[in-house]
């Protein structure tokens, strides 16, 4: 059953690693900041902590950041606060908002000056714990705050990203290989491992969760023999088996809604869509119900639409893998199969898609020319744009919940994980460990 997994093995080797980006939204004004240093001398540690804030400011999509000058980082750290915000001081730099950090006694306090309106907004101090990993954490947090502070909108860069990470523990005797979930901050330079089951682990999907320090889970484990679902959260190092449903259970997704998880399972003789109704305090509700099935075909990665009616998948029922729409909602209204409504996609083999939580979109991996790119599907006005040229394979694309940003993960020369946001077209690499890394999603 494996081999029908659309987009797990669909490789193509190429050495060119050029990017292009063609979005489809319009480009949005960027608003300028000056990001401060902690202080005149900042520690390693506190670098560490300002990069982190600095990546976010120059990554979230909607501000760059300017360079430091030793004169404004002096009139900072050295004027009183009346002084040193100062509209006759800051225009000449072409700043729309001043963002001064100060670190006193292990508490970090922020200050943020709009220029326009000559207003400060300031956050409560934030203790420091000497634990990198965390105070990075924090320092994603301040940003979402001043974020809502400055535009009214939830930034996702204290959200964390979960993928899959494959190594080879080959011997001389015999190939085998290893995968585990791992989870990276918005940087992706601080990864770690969060599940711990020593088999092959992949296809993370996240329940919606309000606390993003404590979240939950669901993802494919080999551990007993076949491939089934399990469920854990991110600080519980155990997992339970999630379905009872006998046969191979592949390619799990949870609603936005968190009451329903979609699946592929074999367990009628073929490769068909199951659902499952979960409650996030109960876990599975009754007995899971066959959704979708098409002889002779195969249906893999499903994808709730934002409403939870309806479920975009892929199935090679006309030939190759193209993408369909099925209502869920009318068939359990009605009792009986769906119709599957075919998307008119171009290109061949198009696989995984991933429905925007705006529903104005469907990403989805088309082989053009020969490379799988990104594509996205515009349902309004019913027209497929390609997102990404260049010769390095990309698959596994997934829209944010700010619906601006975009992961994937490449498949040729290497397995990577790129993020990429609508009002910029440069993709930033997010992986620095060896191995493969693929099926990244994002914390909801």
């Amino acid at each position: 059953m494996k081999k029908y997994i659309f987009s797990l093995f669909c490789f193509i080797t190429s050495q060119a690693q050029e990017f292009k980006i063609s979005l489809p939204t319009e480009e949005k004004s960027i608003q300028t900041v000056y990001l401060s240093s902690t202080s005149l001398h900042m520690t390693p540690y506190e670098k560490s902590l300002y990069e982190a804030l600095l990546f976010d400011f120059n990554h979230n999509g909607k501000t760059r950041t300017l360079n430091q000058t030793e004169a404004a980082e002096e009139f900072l750290h050295t004027k009183p606060e009346v002084e040193a915000f100062q509209n006759s001081f800051w225009k000449p730099l072409n700043a729309r908002f001043v963002i001064f950090l100060k670190i006193e006694e292990s508490k970090l306090s922020c200050k943020c000056f709009d220029i326009n309106s000559a207003t400060i907004k300031s956050l409560h101090a934030i203790p420091l714990t000497n634990d990198l990993l965390q105070d990075i954490n924090s320092m994603h947090k301040i940003h979402d705050a001043l974020f809502f502070a400055l535009f009214q909108e939830q930034s996702i860069c204290s959200k964390k990203i979960l993928y899959s990470h494959q190594e080879n523990i080959s011997s001389k005797d015999r190939e085998e290989w290893k995968s585990e979930i791992w989870e990276t901050d918005f940087t992706g330079r601080h990864s770690k491992q969060i599940t711990f089951e020593n088999s092959y682990s992949i296809t993370p999907t996240c329940l919606p969760s309000l606390h993003h320090d404590d979240y939950q889970f669901a993802y494919v484990c080999y551990k007993l023999g076949q491939p089934k679902i399990h469920f854990k959260s991110n600080q519980n190092p155990k997992s339970t088996p999630l379905i009872s449903l006998k046969g191979n259970q592949l390619l799990p997704s949870f609603s936005m809604q968190g009451d329903q998880i979609a699946f592929v399972s074999d367990a009628s003789g073929r490769a068909d869509l199951f659902i499952q109704s979960f409650d996030q305090k109960k876990g599975p509700l009754h007995k899971p119900i066959q959704i979708f099935s098409k002889p002779g075909a195969v249906q893999a990665s499903p994808s709730f639409s934002p409403d939870g009616k309806k479920l975009a998948f892929v199935s090679d029922m006309q030939g190759s893998p193209q993408l369909f729409v099925i209502n869920i909602d009318e068939a359990r209204k009605n009792h009986k199969m769906p119709e599957a409504s075919p998307i008119p996609t171009e290109g061949r083999d198009n696989t995984t898609p991933s429905w925007s939580n705006d529903g104005k979109y469907i990403l989805f991996s088309s082989r053009i020319n020969g490379v799988h790119q990104i594509a996205c599907y515009d349902i309004e006005a019913k027209e497929q744009k390609i997102l990404t040229v260049g010769q390095e394979n990309k698959e596994n694309p997934r829209f944010a919940p700010n619906n601006l940003h975009i992961i994937y993960n490449t498949t040729s020369p290497t397995f990577d994980l790129y993020m990429i946001h609508l009002n910029d077209p440069t993709p930033i690499k997010l992986t620095q460990n060896k191995g493969i890394n693929h099926y990244p999603v994002w914390q909801q």
